[in-house]
């Protein structure tokens, strides 16, 4: 059984609805001072999630 292949040829080009490119993605180190949470953040986190009303502090280890 033979595959049709299908044309990609253009008789026009393609027409450029209003001009605009997204800009593209910045880098992790252009954004952030640092890619981590320090122990203390992470400890401050932790503390609220353990004190939310049964939402996460249940999935939080003791």
């Amino acid at each position: 059984m033979k595959t049709l292949a299908k044309k990609t040829t253009r008789k026009t080009p393609p027409t450029l609805v209003n001009g605009t490119v997204r800009p593209k993605r910045q880098k992790n180190v252009d954004l952030r001072s640092r890619e981590y949470l320090t122990v203390k953040e992470i400890e401050r986190l932790t503390k609220v999630a353990k004190s939310a009303e049964r939402r996460y502090g249940l999935a939080m280890p003791p």
